[in-house]
């Protein structure tokens, strides 16, 4: 019963700081100390952190590295896709939608965001997708959705 509790103890101690970690990162990058902010998360995501993965993603797609490098962006995009974040499958679906980092690749682009939609968690998430699938018809992407 010890070694439960124990175990059991360890488990949620470790869960606690994972999330510590993540809003340690989160936090740094709204005061723009990126590096901090990428140190912080690349942590957490090699642990297998799905949000860190995405975070991580982010700053690559959105040039918060100083190597902006579409391909890392895809990479780590993937690790959090895979995991069910639905978020990072749309926006792995808009990158090969649009050929950022990859190809263009419709078929692709159309599977991850199908992906998505079925993943959102939340109306919200559902609406987010549905505006940012608007936004995409604006700059002349299609998808079936």
């Amino acid at each position: 019963m010890l070694k439960i509790l124990t175990f059991t103890l360890i488990n949620l101690l470790s869960i606690q700081l994972g999330f510590a970690s993540v809003d340690d990162g989160r936090s740094a990058i709204k005061s723009r100390q990126y590096e901090k902010g990428y140190q912080a998360f690349k942590v957490e995501a090699d642990k297998g952190n799905v949000e860190a993965q995405f975070q991580i993603a982010k700053m690559y797609q959105s040039g918060m590295k100083p190597d902006r490098k579409f391909k890392n962006a895809l990479i780590w995009y993937n690790l959090a896709a895979n995991n069910d974040h639905s978020v990072a499958q749309f926006n792995l679906g808009l990158m090969h939608a649009i050929g950022q980092g990859t190809r263009k690749n419709p078929k692709q682009a159309d599977a991850w965001i199908a992906k998505a939609y079925k993943n959102a968690k939340t109306p919200r998430e559902t609406m987010i997708l549905n505006m940012r699938i608007k936004k995409l018809a604006v700059y002349g992407v299609k998808t079936k959705y």
